[in-house]
């Protein structure tokens, strides 16, 4: 099956674009986008309707749909809602990750943008994260080992168990 939309560009947010993903019903698109910090952002399938969800100062990125179309997972550097990194700590930023303490962990938000809370904060960077089809679950990408491995844990972060070990 093909889409019979117009291709159209978004062309109102300066910056990178990236991590499009439709929703379960089709009807929106998440993004991040990154003026100058990376947001997420909602969109109607033709561009029109272009919102920033996350309205904040924090680098957040990755956005991935709930089964039923009302959640978004993402990944942030925050610490609760109290700490930015500068914009001239993000040029350095693998190096000074864990000097800061500021690694990205695993966030949920309504699509309104309300209610946006912790799920996960390991120790190491965490991202990719996406809900189980069919549930809670939260499958996510972390370098918790020292190497990007797969892990799984409830929508309240708990039980992380580790699912894969990719080899390189």
């Amino acid at each position: 099956q093909t889409c019979a939309l117009p291709i159209s560009g978004i062309t109102d947010i300066p910056g990178h674009k990236a991590r499009p993903t439709f929703s379960p019903d089709g009807s929106s698109v998440a993004l991040q986008a990154n003026d100058p910090t990376a947001q997420i952002y909602l969109m109607n399938p033709d561009g029109s309707g272009l919102r920033n969800i996350s309205r904040n100062r924090f680098s957040e990125r990755y956005p991935s749909w709930s089964s039923d179309g009302r959640q978004l997972t993402f990944t942030s550097v925050r610490k609760g809602d109290d700490v930015a990194r500068s914009l001239l700590a993000k040029v350095f930023w693998k190096a000074l990750k864990p000097l800061t303490g500021l690694m990205r962990s695993v966030w949920v938000m309504d699509i309104d943008g309300s209610r946006q809370r912790l799920i996960l904060r390991l120790r190491a960077e965490s991202k990719h994260a996406v809900f189980a089809p069919d549930g809670p679950a939260i499958a996510f990408e972390s370098d918790l080992t020292g190497r990007d491995q797969v892990y799984v844990a409830d929508e309240h972060g708990r039980s992380e168990e580790h699912t894969s070990e990719l080899q390189s």
